[in-house]
């Protein structure tokens, strides 16, 4: 994928940044366990913040 390089440089300037890596380029894939796990995790986490 021609835009992970610019993936990556972004990601340098994110504090936490929470990455889940998947095969299907730019669409939005069925999640395995693990990965909707972190992305669950991840939208806790979010939520927990906008509520503060």
């Amino acid at each position: 994928n021609f835009l992970n390089k610019y993936g990556a440089e972004l990601l340098e300037s994110c504090v936490e940044p929470v990455v889940i890596h998947h095969p299907k380029g730019h669409t939005i894939p069925r999640l395995d366990g693990k990965s909707l796990k972190t992305m669950m995790d991840f939208i806790e986490r979010i939520k927990k913040d906008v509520s503060k």
